[in-house]
């Protein structure tokens, strides 16, 4: 006659190693199921560069070093001109740097001169001896104010690039961009021309220019980047 207990002994001991391998199938499920994923490394943003600002006209605190030529008066709002001679005058800075930026805000009051080609505005870039170096303008200003922009080497009339052109009478900003021997022209953001110019663009005296216009001249920031 079998033991029960033996049966029931014999029967705990089937069920054991049907229980372990049972337990670690589930253990080995889990173990996958709970293994985590790691988000995929995302590149840091390099900072943006700023560029660099070399001079910032203040016509409150530098007037003492603008030489001022007749037609040209300091406000405190900026520089302005009646338009009735045709004067220069020289921004305080000399740039140093052979890549560079000018942004000027200006605005066209009026137009005073008699002849479209004889009014102007904007600036020459000369040597430290004096030569010419570019032109950068906005020239012969009708009473309509129609006119052309106009970018140009002293040197060689092959360069030079001139567009159609209304300035209105509300503030544009004229960017001259200097890279070596190349000079970009741009108002309000749009491109005029580049040109390539012979003489060297740095150290480079720069020069306002105004004639048969009442302008006045609100901002001039020269940057490097």
């Amino acid at each position: 006659m079998v033991n029960l207990k033996t049966r029931v002994r014999r029967g705990h001991m089937l069920i054991l190693p049907l229980v372990a391998a049972l337990a670690l199938l589930i253990t080995g499920c889990d173990a996958g199921a709970a293994s985590t994923s790691h988000p995929a490394a995302t590149a840091t943003p390099s900072p943006t560069s700023v560029p660099k600002i070399l001079y910032q006209a203040d016509w409150t605190k530098d007037a003492s070093q603008w030489k001022l030529a007749p037609g040209w008066k300091m406000t405190t709002t900026g520089l302005s001109n009646g338009g009735t001679s045709k004067t220069s005058v020289y921004i305080p800075y000399t740039p140093s740097v052979s890549s560079y930026t000018i942004e000027m805000d200006v605005q066209v009051n009026t137009v005073v001169g008699p002849i479209a080609c004889g009014n102007e505005f904007g600036l020459q870039a000369q040597t430290v001896a004096g030569d010419a170096v570019y032109f950068a303008l906005v020239a012969c200003v009708e009473h309509n104010l129609h006119t052309f922009a106009e970018v140009y080497s002293a040197t060689d009339t092959a360069q030079f690039h001139t567009n159609d052109y209304t300035p209105g009478r509300s503030t544009r900003t004229y960017t001259i961009n200097v890279d070596g021997p190349w000079v970009t022209y741009s108002m309000n953001g749009a491109e005029v021309g580049t040109i390539k110019c012979a003489r060297p663009t740095t150290p480079d005296r720069l020069l306002l220019l105004n004639s048969g216009l009442r302008t006045e001249i609100q901002r001039i920031t020269i940057t490097t980047p």
